[in-house]
Parts: structure tokens; sequence; C-alpha cells
């Protein structure tokens, strides 16, 4: 079965953004000015400063009955 999910993601300002969404990225991979350049993009800056982004996404979920054999 596959659900649909959504999640907001906020940050109180573009470093906290970067910081945290970097945070899963290797050392060096990605020097903070492009990240911030491509995040921006995909979030939005609220009056007061902060970003925010809506996340929407699919997951899916497996069960099982087990089997019981003597």
């Amino acid at each position: 079965m596959v659900l649909p999910f959504e999640k907001e993601l906020s940050y109180p300002d573009a470093g906290a953004l970067v910081r945290g969404e970097c945070a899963r990225c290797a050392p060096g991979a990605v020097d903070g000015e492009t990240a911030r350049a491509i995040l921006c993009r995909h979030f939005t800056q609220r009056p007061d400063g902060s970003w925010r982004a809506n996340v929407k996404y699919r997951s899916g979920v497996v069960w099982w009955t087990p089997v019981h054999r003597d």
C-alpha cells in the first residue's frame, strides 16, 4: 500500500535552512552559497525572515501475517 504524506519544513533564517538541509550531506560535498541558491528556490520566505516549505511525498507500507510452522 502506498500512502500520501505531507510535511512542513520551517527554519528561522537562511543560515539555519542551509545547515539543516545540508546536515545529511557528506562534509564538503556542496558549498554553502550553492546550497543556499538551490534551497531558496524551493522554500518560501515569510515576512518575519523565516523560510518554509511543504513537502509532499509517498511512502510504501508493507505488512504480512506470520505463518507459524511446527
